[in-house]
């Protein structure tokens, strides 16, 4: 809760920056964050440098210093944009600010609905698993994990995609527009297909997981390869859906994805992996793979 203000002023401020064109600071300041988010993990979990050791709490403080970090930094590259970068209309009248921010709302209301059924729908799934235990909650969380790495690429394309067919749009372009929607489409496809086939070999080798040699992991590496075969089959779809949806804000068009996600997160995903698990009784792997 102490970082959660600094991680949405982070947001917008990115987003802010992604229209303008101006990624390559964001880059930066989360290259400089990472690292500084594993040296103040190693002060506040371990105790280093005279700090007392604080633990898991440690870690949590860590984090939320970082995210107020992140949005300092993207802050100082906003602020140190040319003045003709930067959004005229901020400096508008009442009444244009007030249409801008009407507009905004009617815009992003949806794409927040959509991010929270897509976010809500892998949260409460693995509360579900959990449900089976330890090992299988474990198990879940490292699928996801290497599905949420490999869907930061494809979520990059639909922001820029949605940069690229706004800025088409506006510049009287249709022709240009349809063709970056495309184009960034079936770029992103073509990674997720090329993830999918990695994620897949690194589920038929339990070494690839690094969990080691210690027996007692053993239906622990088991639900993860398991777990691992699920999420290379949904890769290729999860990274269709993310950059058709950013093309699609580049045509202001939000609320049709996510009448699609509540579609296909909860009424597919989350009923269909609830009922296969519970009234089929087919356990995690299905509640798991499903969502």
């Amino acid at each position: 809760m102490l970082g959660a203000p600094g991680f949405l002023g982070f947001g917008v401020l990115r987003s802010f920056l992604a229209a303008l064109r101006r990624t390559r600071g964001v880059m930066i300041v989360l290259f400089v964050c990472v690292p500084a988010n594993a040296v103040l993990n190693w002060l506040l979990i371990y105790g280093h440098r005279g700090v007392p050791a604080l633990g898991l709490v440690g870690a949590a403080y860590a984090s939320a210093i970082v995210q107020w970090l992140m949005m300092l930094g993207v802050a100082a590259v906003v602020w140190g944009l040319r003045r003709g970068d930067r959004a005229p209309r901020l400096h508008g009248k009442p009444r244009e600010i007030a249409a801008d921010l009407r507009h905004i709302l009617r815009l992003g209301g949806p794409i927040g609905g959509l991010y929270a059924l897509e976010i809500g729908v892998f949260v409460t799934s693995a509360a579900v698993v959990g449900l089976f235990g330890a090992d299988p909650l474990a198990a879940h969380q490292i699928a996801i994990n290497y599905a949420s790495i490999t869907f930061m690429v494809p979520m990059g394309i639909g922001q820029a995609a949605t940069v690229r067919v706004a800025g088409e749009r506006g510049a009287g372009k249709p022709a240009s527009a349809r063709r970056a929607a495309f184009v960034a489409f079936w770029l992103g496809t073509s990674f997720m297909a090329a993830s999918a086939i990695m994620i897949w070999r690194c589920g038929r080798d339990r070494r690839r997981l690094c969990l080691g040699r210690d027996p007692g992991n053993h239906v622990l590496v088991a639900l993860a390869l398991r777990f691992l075969a699920f999420a290379a089959a949904f890769q290729i779809v999860d990274g269709m859906q993310v950059v058709a949806a950013g093309a699609l804000r580049g045509y202001e068009d939000t609320v049709v994805p996510m009448v699609f996600a509540g579609i296909g997160y909860w009424g597919i995903g989350f009923a269909g992996g609830w009922a296969l698990t519970f009234p089929l009784g087919f356990g995690p792997s299905e509640c798991g793979g499903v969502s």
